[in-house]
């Protein structure tokens, strides 16, 4: 946006509001600050002209102030002295935005020193009210110097920035930076709330960035890796917008191995240039544009030291990288060059050590949903009619699923069945839910299941022991589930089972003949549970057995032959005696025996 010098009321709603007054800080601070954010896009309200009582512009300036979210409040010594100035404050407070005290050459507690007449402030407020007008009357009278009192000291409430503090020490353009991260923070918490998962890929790579930087404090290139769709593009977009406010310049250069292929790698450097430096010039060749962009550079780094921010997203070979990456002498310290790709390799040739590459962790599948729904609706969940669509866009090289309490979910979507990558499955409150398709069976990588909770579902399908790879299994608090397939006995790799409050579950003993892995079972209150397998493989390494609140008679007379059997939890009310062998298990660390008569 270009920097608002008069005022149009036809133009759109501003982003932000500088209220200051001209004579103090026009051409100084809020000149600075002004052209910083216009320079990052947000279309600024900084008149050029200081508006006298009765101009009709002041219409304007309220309508200014009501539209702009941000409002930055600039206070110099003689900002109480300007009626206009305390005017506009009371107009900011009624509007309901942010803003942002900037302290110039004044203690912020001034603001709160009125009552006493001590302060720079105290003095500006005895002026005002000597004032006359022409009649020789008192101009502003005690209830509105009571309005502009009050509105000082609510601002003092909020939190600021002070030029003469010990962070910024009299640095105009150190504290004009810090007065655009403010903003430009302000700005990524109103748009679109990226979800839970997002929030914290970002803290993992600042993090990852902190220390890094440790190492490698001057300019730092790092590298972003993984398959395509695993969310390279997506964590450094949004790293991009909130960061790119504490660089001098920025650019981002958005999936540059389809640009090179339409454009050519000439309209990229152009791209680079324009963003960097300002300068707009058609490069018609490659080694020409890498020649003039490190020419440019060099000039403006010997004026001053600039920080760069350079993002290039998804690199896939060497001519982009001799192309677009720039020697670290022409960026000044604190810069950070960062590239995505999804090859280990590409960011090795750019000298990209791997230390210096952050692995991509996937969005499970509740958090690429919300993500693509925020995305396309602005809103968590899918509109009316698109639920179809969404379930059909989601990747299919997710390792994990994740959906809770979705009370009106009644069937798994058929876009399950393409996730064939799919290690973890997680559905919980599903209450509604009440069979599982055959076709989930065809996820051979699935290794972790959880049903937790699902008081509806009531079967599971026949081909469920297709899942040969599943070593944790839970089915908690499944009230309504009557049986296991058949098939379930061909589970040889599975170690944890819990069916807790599975209370019409008929199981019979010889499904789990076959399991030779089980670790850990727990029957807790399956009421239809009344007998144990005797020939079963499952002793070999059974650790930890809970029959709590089941219904079983007697124990296997063989028991003392489960060597592994560290924890026994038994409750039966029809449990009449023990075996003698059950003294001989010498592994056993807890037995509990509750309400066996």
């Amino acid at each position: 946006m270009n920097q608002q010098n008069g005022v149009d009321a036809s133009i759109r709603p501003y982003h932000l509001f500088i209220n200051h007054r001209g004579p103090d800080v026009k051409n100084t601070l809020a000149s600075t600050i002004s052209y910083l954010l216009c320079d990052k896009g947000l279309n600024v309200f900084f008149d050029k002209t200081e508006f006298k009582p009765g101009q009709e512009l002041f219409s304007t300036i309220k309508e200014a102030i009501r539209t702009s979210s941000v409002h930055i409040a600039i206070f110099s010594p003689k900002y109480a002295e300007s009626p206009w100035c305390l005017e506009e404050l009371c107009l900011m407070l009624k509007s309901g935005g942010k803003i942002i005290p900037v302290f110039y050459h004044v203690p912020p507690a001034d603001l709160l020193r009125l009552q006493d007449g001590k302060g720079i402030y105290a003095s500006s407020f005895k002026k005002l009210r000597k004032k006359t007008d022409k009649k020789g009357k008192i101009r502003y009278d005690s209830e509105k110097l009571t309005e502009w009192r009050e509105a000082l000291k609510r601002v003092s409430n909020c939190s600021g920035l002070e030029l003469d503090s010990a962070t910024f020490s009299g640095d105009e353009g150190k504290l004009g930076n810090a007065i655009l991260g403010r903003v430009m923070e302000h700005f990524i918490k109103a748009r679109k709330k990226p979800v839970d998962a997002l929030d914290d890929a970002v803290e993992y790579f600042k993090y990852f960035l902190s220390e890094s930087r440790s190492v490698y404090p001057h300019v730092h290139t790092v590298g972003i890796v993984g398959i395509s769709g695993s969310g390279k593009t997506t964590l450094a977009e949004e790293f991009y917008y909130r960061q790119q406010g504490y660089f001098d310049r920025s650019s981002f250069l958005l999936d540059v191995r389809n640009s090179f292929e339409r454009n050519g790698l000439q309209s990229l450097q152009s791209q680079l240039l324009k963003e960097l430096t300002g300068d707009e010039i058609k490069i018609s060749h490659i080694s020409n544009g890498k020649e003039i962009l490190e020419d440019r550079l060099d000039c403006l780094s010997r004026q001053k030291s600039l920080k760069f921010l350079i993002i290039l997203d998804d690199v896939d070979n060497r001519d982009q990288l001799d192309a677009l990456l720039l020697k670290d002498g022409l960026l000044g310290r604190g810069s950070w060059v960062i590239l995505t790709s999804r090859d280990r390799a590409i960011l090795k040739l750019s000298g990209i050590s791997r230390d210096r590459q952050y692995k991509i962790k996937p969005l499970v599948m509740e958090d690429a949903r919300e993500l693509l729904c925020r995305e396309a609706f602005n809103q968590p969940d899918p509109l009316p009619g698109f639920e179809r669509l969404v379930e059909s866009a989601l990747p299919a090289q997710l390792r994990e699923v994740r959906v809770k309490k979705c009370r009106k979910l009644v069937e798994i979507p058929p876009a399950f069945e393409s996730l064939i990558q799919l290690e973890k499955m997680t559905l919980i409150g599903c209450v509604k839910l009440e069979i599982l398709p055959q076709q989930l069976c065809q996820l051979q990588a699935l290794k972790h299941l959880e049903l937790r909770k699902c008081e509806s579902l009531t079967s599971l399908p026949d081909r469920f022991g297709e899942l040969t790879n599943l070593v944790h299994i839970d089915f908690s608090d499944c009230e309504n589930l009557s049986q296991l397939p058949r098939s379930f006995g061909q589970l040889s790799q599975l170690k944890y089972l819990e069916l807790r409050n599975c209370r019409n579950l008929m199981i019979h003993p010889e499904l789990f003949e076959e399991i030779n892995s089980l670790e850990q079972l727990g029957f807790e209150n399956c009421r239809n549970l009344r007998q144990l397998p005797t020939q079963t493989t499952c002793q070999v390494f059974l650790r930890k057995l809970n029959l709590l609140g089941t219904s079983f008679e007697q124990l296997p007379n063989d028991i003392d032959q489960w060597t592994k059997l560290e924890l026994l939890y038994i409750e039966s009310p029809f449990l009449t005696s023990l075996p003698l062998c059950l003294g001989n298990m010498r592994c056993v660390t807890q037995l509990v025996l509750f309400n066996c008569p």
